[in-house]
């Protein structure tokens, strides 16, 4: 197993800044008042969530890794719905906790159909409490082949991820103060015809959120019927999931925050955000500018390395503006040196054609495995250089 020379951080030191022992105990209010739990006292920067521990995990843990097409959809709604609750729960102020009140059980009947006639008939013949809860719509083949009924009854809601906010009262305790919602909604339905030949139908962005606003009133309807969470604020995300076959990840659409004591959803504020390809017709035609740089930088790597076997690149744009750039590099090494030359030449193009105001991300690959991996921070001076050994 290759050893890092810079130890590249997970999902874990995003959540709590970084991994020191230094906490306070607190008594946590609540159903489990009596229980003795510990916070993080150190955080990095006012940008990372302190976690609450010991760590409990929620018990719809999976779920979404269960529910959504990859993994890349997976990363970007988990931390992409962190992202935007710091809007409203600060991280200076709030501890982060994965979600403690909607288990697989509520989550599994909420993502399912909707039964009417003899289906919900059947259903409650088989489990006399059976509760009828899908919040997808139901599909009616009568008259219709599987293949029209999908069509015009697809599956909209694709999985529920719920993440709580916790902060001190004047007790110098820990309480529930805030939960996030996100609703990662499909693009493409996938079903299969009676001959069971696999078929898809594409949803549209229209749809999506008219289908993704009406589901989210229901949830925080039923919320507010919860035991703890009658007063709660909800911030709720509909996040658009990708098709399987996408090398880009979903985007969020919109959000909206439910006020302590609300119970309806009174507006929603639209994000626009996109992921483009690069070297792509997108790219070239709408982002012609960030298409030549990312070609000025491709066209330097060649020159150096006469192993390059290809670079693609992935930007993040919000409101049309780059504001992320991800690139990997596959390269064929022949020796340490060779690698570590290389790396040292990448990082001199990141630094010569890319802003300082641009976060900039770029894994250098072969055949086995990641050999080094740069970071550029948005408006940090100098670059992360990480070199496996």
């Amino acid at each position: 197993m290759k050893k890092a020379l810079g130890i590249c951080l997970g999902v874990f030191f995003l959540l709590v800044g970084c991994n020191h022992n230094i906490v306070e105990r607190e008594a946590e209010t609540g159903e489990d008042s009596e229980e003795q739990v510990f916070v993080q006292n150190y955080q990095m920067d006012n940008m990372s969530y302190r976690l609450v521990l010991p760590f409990k995990q929620s018990e719809a843990r999976g779920m979404v890794a269960a529910t959504l097409n990859n993994r890349l959809d997976m990363n970007r709604f988990e931390l992409g719905m962190m992202n935007l609750s710091k809007s409203h729960f600060s991280p200076n102020k709030y501890y982060f906790q994965e979600g403690q009140y909607l288990n697989k059980e509520i989550i599994r009947s909420w993502l399912a159909r909707k039964l009417e006639g003899s289906a919900l008939t059947a259903a409650k013949k088989e489990d006399s409490t059976f509760q009828n809860l899908g919040l997808n719509p139901s599909i009616d083949t009568k008259g219709k082949d599987l293949e029209t009924a999908n069509e015009d009854s697809p599956i909209y809601l694709a999985s529920i991820l719920e993440q709580n906010y916790l902060e001190k009262n004047n007790k110098d305790e820990l309480q529930l103060s805030g939960i996030s919602i996100g609703l990662a909604m499909n693009s493409v339905h996938y079903f299969e015809q009676e001959q069971g030949y696999p078929r898809e139908t594409t949803i549209s962005e229209a749809e999506i959120l008219k289908q993704g606003k009406s589901i989210a009133q229901e949830i925080v309807s039923r919320m507010r019927t919860m035991e703890g969470l009658e007063n709660v604020p909800i911030f709720i995300c509909i996040f658009k999931q990708e098709a399987a076959s996408s090398i880009q990840p979903g985007v969020f659409l919109a959000t909206s925050l439910v006020n302590k004591g609300e119970s309806s959803i009174k507006s929603w504020s639209q994000i626009d955000e996109n992921y483009v390809t690069f070297p792509s017709e997108e790219a070239s035609t709408t982002y012609r500018e960030d298409s030549n740089t990312f070609n000025n930088f491709k066209s330097n790597v060649e020159d150096y390395f006469p192993n390059y076997t290809g670079m693609i690149g992935t930007g993040h744009y919000t409101e049309g503006i780059l504001r992320e750039m991800t690139i990997t590099v596959p390269v064929q090494f022949y020796s340490q040196t060779e690698i570590t030359g290389f790396t040292q030449y990448v990082t001199s193009l990141v630094l010569k054609y890319y802003p300082k105001n641009l976060q900039v991300n770029i894994e250098i690959s072969s055949a086995a495995g990641a050999e080094a991996v740069i970071t550029k921070n948005r408006d940090a001076d100098e670059p992360n250089i990480y070199i496996y050994q």
